[in-house]
């Protein structure tokens, strides 16, 4: 298979694969497969039998198309990190590749993802906003998803109610420090939330969305030192910490 130029940003298959009528003739006339690689982070387990089922929702594709499913790194960061080399090096990319949306703009901007606007047009009166949001940039759509996660709080209404912890009254910082201090206080081996050392990008990240932080201007130029929204995701998150209110476990460690 010849190099390609261009990468489809691909987390789920039903869609993408809607497109490759053109492959399953070029199969059927060569009798050979089209193989299709996919890059992906964590686990090639993961990934495998959610193909097996696509292909066998779709038995169009099962004698035309072959999904090769090729691990890029432990994490989303490993997978980008990835994806710039193998375009330094102008070695053969994936044809689909997982990413978070934090790398999307990246490589969107570079020209590399390919446009699936076309492919997508059939079904975009069934795709809801939120799912739009992530699967497009600059008014194009690259991807699709695997998710959308909303910011839900999940919690023991039992021990809130013992604590006399009403939630609807949590609402800021200082309202969320006071809840875990009086948890922790009446279950001293318990914590509300855990920060721990290397902090978790989730939890910047989803803290730069309650202040509105960002990284750089629309021309591209960083300014995190002054922005506001920046500031104040860093403080709040380094008053959660002081406050000695939460565990410290690490996300995704073996205690946790």
């Amino acid at each position: 298979m010849k190099k390609r130029n261009v990468t489809a940003l691909l987390i789920t298959l039903s869609l993408a694969m809607s497109g490759l009528g053109a492959m399953t003739g070029y199969a059927e006339e060569s009798g050979e497969k089209t193989v299709l690689r996919q890059m992906v982070w964590g686990s090639i387990d993961d990934y495998v039998p959610d193909n097996e089922i696509f292909m066998e929702l779709s038995p169009e594709y099962a004698d035309s198309v072959e999904l090769s499913v090729e691990l890029g790194g432990s994490g989303d960061a490993d997978v980008a990190q990835r994806f710039r080399l193998m375009l330094a090096s102008g070695e053969e990319l994936p044809d689909m590749i997982r990413l978070n949306y934090t790398q999307f703009a990246e490589f969107a901007d570079a020209g590399v993802l390919y446009d699936m606007g076309e492919v997508l047009a059939p079904y975009e009166d069934d795709i809801i906003d939120a799912a739009k949001e992530l699967m497009t940039y600059d008014g194009t759509y690259y991807a699709t998803i695997f998710e959308i996660k909303p910011k839900v709080w999940f919690y023991r209404s039992d021990i809130f109610e013992e604590c006399g912890i009403n939630v609807d009254e949590v609402k800021t910082i200082d309202d969320f420090i006071a809840a875990a201090e009086t948890i922790h206080e009446t279950y001293p081996d318990s914590y509300l939330e855990n920060y721990g050392t290397p902090l978790n990008n989730y939890d910047l990240t989803m803290m730069l969305c309650a202040t509105d932080g960002t990284f750089c201007d629309e021309e591209g130029n960083y300014h995190c030192a002054s922005d506001e929204g920046v500031r104040q995701a860093f403080e709040n998150l380094k008053k959660l910490k002081d406050s000695g209110a939460f565990s410290d476990i690490v996300e995704w460690s073996a205690d946790w």
